[in-house]
């Protein structure tokens, strides 16, 4: 049981990579979380009050949206996960982000992590990401017009918080979306300069 719980977790433990820098937590909580409340605010002052679900409301759009994300991020995956750069297989900069992962059956903690490896955590994690903001917006559809979501406890307090949790996952998965097209794009061609003092010697 123990192992089955290890397997269908690893995706999402992108989340548990400890960055001693500090910037990763800035990218996967501390500034999706302020920009949710900048969003919420602005709506708040502006008293503007969107529909949410049902037909016309910001889930027929976003859903259009997130119904092609999980394709786009497990293409990713597969392409750094089998892409012939060797500047993937080196150590990320000092301070080094690690992970701790049980490999046969040995539990190996703060294991440094390579750039292949971490961007394979971070679009494993992404791709479960969008694929559980998708379901969770088709269940609560089914809840439309129910009995218990027109609740007075439910509309003043648990529906504001459900759609502030919510915002702050969306929110996530585009910064870390920007993130990872950045290593994409330019970070997966650099060599550090680490790396090159360590092919002169």
């Amino acid at each position: 049981m123990s192992s089955l719980f290890y397997i269908f977790a690893r995706p999402v433990f992108y989340v548990f990579i400890k960055d001693p820098s500090g910037d990763k937590k800035w990218i996967d909580w501390i500034l999706p979380v302020f920009s949710t409340i900048f969003l919420f605010l602005i709506l708040f002052l502006c008293d503007i009050y969107p529909k949410i679900l049902g037909e016309n409301g910001v889930s027929q759009n976003l859903k259009g949206f997130l119904q092609i994300m999980p394709g786009f991020y497990l293409t990713a995956l597969a392409a750094v996960a089998t892409f012939a750069n060797r500047n993937l297989d080196l150590l990320l900069p000092k301070p080094t982000p690690t992970i701790n992962i049980t490999y046969n059956g040995t539990k190996i903690n703060d294991m440094e992590l390579t750039r292949r490896r971490f961007l394979n955590y971070l679009f494993s994690y992404l791709t479960t990401l969008s694929l559980f903001l998708y379901f969770s917006m088709m269940i609560a559809e089914l809840f439309v017009g129910a009995k218990v979501t027109n609740d007075v406890i439910f509309q003043l307090w648990i529906k504001p918080i459900l759609l502030f949790i919510y915002t702050i996952f969306i929110w996530q998965m585009l910064f870390i979306t920007m993130f990872g097209l950045y290593q994409l794009c330019e970070r997966i061609h650099q060599i550090e300069s680490d790396d090159v003092n360590n092919e002169e010697n």
